[in-house]
C-alpha cells in the first residue's frame, strides 16, 4: 500500500520505548529534545521533559549534568537568568569538571559585571548636583519613593533623608490633661511591640553613627524622644556619649524628655557641639534647670514646659535659667518658640529687632510695672515669674520690624490694657502700617481672669490687621470656658466673647485679607452661617473654627444635648455654611465638639464635600472618594492575592519614625506636630525603613470607632484601613473633592473617612498633610514646614 499513516510511527516509537529502561528512556529523551527550538510551546515541553528526567533516581552524574545544562540553555534563551544560574550550579555539583557548565557560568558572570560596571559618561546627562537641587523641593514621602529607583537620584534622596534622624527611647508618651484616654488599654501589647521595634531601630542608628563616618557627617538635625515613665535617657546616655561627637555637622537638636533626663544629654551636646544653631527642649513633667548651659550661637530656640506654680523655688530657678540662656544668645536669636503657660514674656532678655518669628504662650498679668524689679537670682527683670514689662505689645510692634510670624497665646489673660497697646502706633512710623513683613499672625485666649474685661481687644486687633494683603495665615480664637462638657472640652462661653469684644464684626476683617491661605476663627453667636462662608477669602485652602456651646442646641427630638438633637443641629449648621465656602478648601479643623464618627462623616458630606482632611479635636480623618461598589477591604484582598501570585513585595510607604512634638505637646499647644524622618532599616544601612503599619485602635471616645473601621455613606460596617493617597478621579475639582456633596456623586463616587493612627497624628501629621496637599494647615503657626523643620520644633496644625 502507498498510503502512510503517521500514527503508526508514533505507535512504533511508543512500543520501542516500552522495552527500554528508565536510564535509556532519559538518554533517548535528551537526544530528541535537542532538535526543538527555544520558542513558543516548546518552552513548556522542555521544562516538563527535563523535570521528568530529573525525577529518575538512578541517573548518572553525567546525565544529570547534561539535563541541567540543556534546561539552563533554554532558560537563558527565555530570559530566566537566575533560574539558569541555579541549573548550572547544580550541574557543577553533579559533575564538577564539566567544561560546558563552567563556560556558561563564566559567560554569565562576565555579563553581570558588564551590567554592574560604571556606565560611560554621557555629557547630555544631568549632574548629581542638579538632581540634588531638584530633590530639595520634594516632600519626604516622594524622597522615600525615590530610594527604589535605580538612578543617581536614589543616592541623593538617601542623603537628604538622613540629614535628619530621630531616636525613640521608651513608649509613646501621652498627656491626659484633656480628659481623653488617648493611648488605649486594648493596645498595650501592640504598643509594647512598637516600643521594642523603635528601641531596636534607635540602637541601630546609634551604632551606625559610631561605626560609619560617612553616615554621621551629613546629619544636620537630631531629634531625641524619651519616655518619662521608664527612666528617660538614663540607660541611653552612654551610647549618646559615643555617638554625639561623631556628628560633627550637627546644627539642630530637639529633645523631649523628663526634666531629669535633659541635663546629661545637654552637657554632652555642650562639650561636643558648642556651635548649635537650633535647640528645642520639651519637659512634660516639670521645668528643667538650664543654668549650666553656655551656648552662644543659637538662632532658633524652642522651650516647652507644663503649667507649674510660680512660687516654688524650682520653678523660679528654671525660669531664671531660661531667661539667662535667652539673654546670652540675644545677638544671634532669630526665632523663638516659648510654651510656658505659667510664665510671662521675657522681653527684657530678647533683642526683638533681630527676631523674625515669635511664638509665645504664657500669662499676661493684670499688674504691670514700668520699672523692672530687682531679682535676687540675677536674672534681668525676674520676680517670681509674674513680671511682664509695661507696654509689651507696643514694644513688639515698634521694634519687631523684621517679624514674619507673630503668635501670642494667652494661657491666662488678666490685663485689661492690651487693646490700647494694639492701637499704639510706632514712633516714628517707618511704614504705612507696623510690622510690614508680617505673614503669619495668631492671637489666642485660653483663659480669662475673673474680672478681666477688655471689650475693645479684638476690635483693636482687627484694626491692626485690616488691609494686610500679604498676610497668609490668621488665627483669632477665644477659648476661655472650662474644658468640660460630658468629658469633652472646647466650649466657648458667650460671656467670655463679650468680655473681649469678639462678635460678628471681627469676621468682617477677613474680606480685606486677600492673600490669606489658612484661617482659624472662633465662631461668634451673632453671625449667620449663610453669611460666614462668604466672608472667608477665596484663596483660603485650610480653615478652622472654634464652635461654642451656643451652637449645640436641641435638634429634631427636642432634647437639649441629646445625640439626635446635636447631630441635627450641627449638620444643619454646616449645610448652611457650605454655599459660601472657598472652592479650593482642602483642610478643615473643628474644636473638640461631642460628636461621633458617623456625625463627622455627615458633616463632611453635607458641609465640606471637597476637602481632603478633617480634624475634630485631636483626631484626624482622610477623606477618600471611592467608586460605588468599591471597598478598601476588597482592594486589600486583591492586592494580597496578587502579591502571592507574583511573589513581588508590595510596599506601602508609611512613615513610621518621626520627630517633632510629642502627644503632650499636642494637648498643651493644641496641636503641635513634628516633621518625620525615616531611619535605617533592615534593607540597607542607608536605606529607608518603610513598612505598612496598621493603625492603632481608636480610643473609647465620642470620636471612637472599631479597629480599622472606615465609615462611609452606604454602610456602617467595619472596613480595614489601607494607607494610601486619596483617590482623585476625573470628576473631582482642583481641591481633590467630588463634584457633588451627595451620598453618591454624579460620577458614582462615595465618601469614606480613614481615621489616622495615633502615631501618625503625634509624629507625622505635617508630613502627611503636605503629601495630601494641605501644607497650608501644616505651617499655619510657624511659617513653612521647611522653616519649622530647621528649628527642630513642632508644627501647629490648627490647634
Amino acid at each position: 500500500m502507498d498510503v502512510f499513516n503517521p500514527n503508526i510511527l508514533d505507535a512504533s516509537v511508543r512500543d520501542v520505548t516500552l522495552c527500554l529502561s528508565d536510564n535509556q528512556k532519559v538518554e533517548l529523551l535528551l537526544y530528541a529534545i535537542k532538535s526543538l527550538r527555544f520558542e513558543g510551546r516548546s518552552r513548556v515541553i522542555i521544562e516538563n521533559a527535563i523535570q521528568s528526567c530529573l525525577q529518575v533516581t538512578t541517573l548518572s552524574s553525567e546525565t544529570i549534568a547534561k539535563a541541567r545544562i540543556f534546561r539552563a540553555r533554554a532558560r537563558l534563551a527565555y530570559g530566566n537568568h537566575f533560574s539558569a544560574q541555579e541549573d548550572l550550579q547544580a550541574a557543577l555539583e553533579a559533575e564538577p569538571d564539566n567544561p560546558e557548565a563552567k563556560a556558561l557560568l563564566h559567560h554569565r558572570s562576565v555579563a553581570v559585571e558588564k551590567l554592574l560596571s560604571p556606565l560611560p559618561i554621557n555629557k547630555n546627562r544631568l549632574s548629581v548636583e542638579i538632581w540634588r537641587e531638584i530633590a530639595l523641593f520634594l516632600p519626604r514621602r516622594d524622597l522615600k519613593s525615590l530610594l527604589f529607583i535605580p538612578h543617581a537620584i536614589s543616592r541623593v534622596a538617601s542623603q537628604l533623608l538622613f540629614r535628619e534622624l530621630s531616636l525613640h527611647f521608651g513608649d509613646l508618651k501621652y498627656n491626659t490633661t484633656d480628659g481623653e484616654q488617648i493611648w488605649r488599654d486594648n493596645e498595650s501589647s501592640a504598643g509594647t511591640d512598637d516600643a521594642a521595634r523603635h528601641a531596636q531601630r534607635s540602637a541601630d542608628i546609634l551604632t551606625r553613627i559610631i561605626l560609619d563616618p560617612s553616615f554621621a557627617h551629613p546629619v544636620r538635625t537630631l531629634r531625641i524622644f524619651a519616655s518619662t515613665r521608664d527612666g528617660g535617657l538614663a540607660f541611653q546616655t552612654g551610647m549618646l556619649t559615643n555617638a554625639l561627637p561623631k556628628l560633627i555637622n550637627l546644627r539642630h537638636v530637639h529633645i523631649s524628655s523628663g526634666a531629669e533626663g535633659l541635663p546629661p544629654v545637654l552637657r554632652i551636646l555642650q562639650s561636643t557641639n558648642p556651635n548649635l544653631r537650633g535647640l528645642s527642649l520639651q519637659s512634660p513633667d516639670y521645668p528643667a534647670d538650664l543654668s549650666f548651659l553656655d551656648f552662644r550661637s543659637i538662632s532658633h530656640l524652642a522651650y516647652t514646659s507644663p503649667p507649674v506654680p510660680t512660687t516654688t523655688t524650682s520653678s523660679t530657678q528654671a525660669q531664671s535659667s531660661l531667661q539667662n540662656l535667652i539673654s546670652s544668645n540675644r545677638a544671634t536669636l532669630r526665632a523663638i518658640n516659648l510654651f510656658t503657660p505659667s510664665w510671662s514674656f521675657p522681653s527684657n532678655s530678647l533683642s526683638i529687632r533681630n527676631l523674625t518669628r515669635i511664638h509665645f504662650a504664657g500669662t499676661f498679668p493684670a499688674i504691670q510695672s514700668s520699672t523692672p524689679p530687682s531679682s535676687s537670682l540675677g536674672g534681668p527683670g525676674i520676680s517670681g515669674g509674674t513680671y511682664i514689662p509695661s507696654q509689651a505689645i507696643p514694644e513688639l510692634i515698634k521694634h519687631g520690624r523684621q517679624l514674619e510670624s507673630l503668635t501670642l497665646e494667652c494661657t491666662l489673660l488678666e490685663s485689661a490694657t492690651l487693646s490700647a497697646q494694639f492701637r499704639t502706633d510706632p514712633i516714628p512710623p517707618i511704614q504705612p502700617y507696623p510690622l510690614p513683613f508680617l505673614r503669619h499672625f495668631s492671637f489666642t485666649i485660653r483663659a480669662l481672669g475673673r474680672r478681666t474685661v477688655d471689650k475693645d481687644l479684638f476690635p483693636s486687633i482687627s484694626t491692626f490687621l485690616r488691609g494686610r494683603s500679604q498676610l497668609q495665615t490668621l488665627q483669632l480664637v477665644v477659648d476661655t470656658s472650662p474644658a468640660h462638657l460630658g468629658g469633652v472640652g472646647g466650649v466657648t462661653s458667650k460671656a467670655n466673647l463679650e468680655a473681649v469684644g469678639f462678635d460678628a464684626s471681627i469676621w468682617g476683617l477677613l474680606p480685606s485679607l486677600g492673600g490669606l491661605k489658612a484661617v482659624k476663627m472662633t465662631y461668634p453667636t451673632d453671625l449667620a452661617p449663610g453669611l460666614a462662608g462668604w466672608l472667608i477669602p477665596r484663596s483660603v485652602t485650610a480653615m478652622g473654627m472654634e464652635l461654642g456651646a451656643q451652637r449645640l442646641s436641641a435638634g429634631m427630638d427636642g432634647a437639649p444635648g441629646s445625640a439626635g438633637g446635636l447631630s441635627q443641629d450641627i449638620v444643619g449648621f454646616f449645610a448652611q455654611l457650605k454655599p459660601g465656602l472657598p472652592p479650593d478648601l482642602r483642610f478643615v479643623y473643628l474644636n473638640d465638639i461631642p460628636v461621633s464618627t458617623r456625625i463627622v462623616h455627615a458633616i463632611v458630606e453635607h458641609g465640606f464635600p471637597h476637602i481632603r482632611v478633617i480634624r475634630v479635636g485631636s483626631w484626624f480623618w482622610t477623606v477618600v472618594r471611592q467608586p460605588e461598589g468599591y471597598s478598601n477591604l476588597e482592594h486589600r484582598r486583591q492586592s494580597q492575592a496578587m502579591t502571592i501570585l507574583t511573589s513581588q513585595p508590595t510596599h506601602h510607604h508609611i512613615p513610621t519614625y518621626a520627630h517633632g512634638a510629642h502627644l503632650h505637646a499636642l494637648t498643651f499647644t493644641q496641636g503641635q506636630q513634628g516633621h518625620s524622618v525615616p531611619g535605617p532599616g533592615s534593607r540597607s544601612g542607608s536605606g529607608s525603613s518603610l513598612q505598612s503599619v496598621s493603625p492603632p485602635n481608636p480610643p473609647n471616645h465620642l470620636h471612637g470607632h472599631s479597629k480599622g473601621q472606615v465609615v462611609h455613606s452606604s454602610s456602617a460596617s467595619a472596613v480595614p484601613l489601607l494607607h494610601k493617597a486619596p483617590m482623585v478621579s476625573s470628576n473631582t475639582n482642583a481641591a481633590g473633592g467630588a463634584v457633588t456633596g451627595q451620598r453618591q456623586s454624579s460620577g458614582g463616587l462615595r465618601l469614606e473617612l480613614e481615621p489616622w493612627p495615633t502615631r501618625r497624628v503625634v509624629y507625622h501629621a505635617a508630613e502627611w498633610l503636605e503629601w495630601l496637599g494641605c501644607e497650608e494647615a501644616a505651617f499655619a503657626a510657624l511659617g513653612t514646614t521647611r522653616e519649622a523643620e530647621a528649628e527642630g520644633v513642632g508644627v501647629g496644625v490648627f490647634g
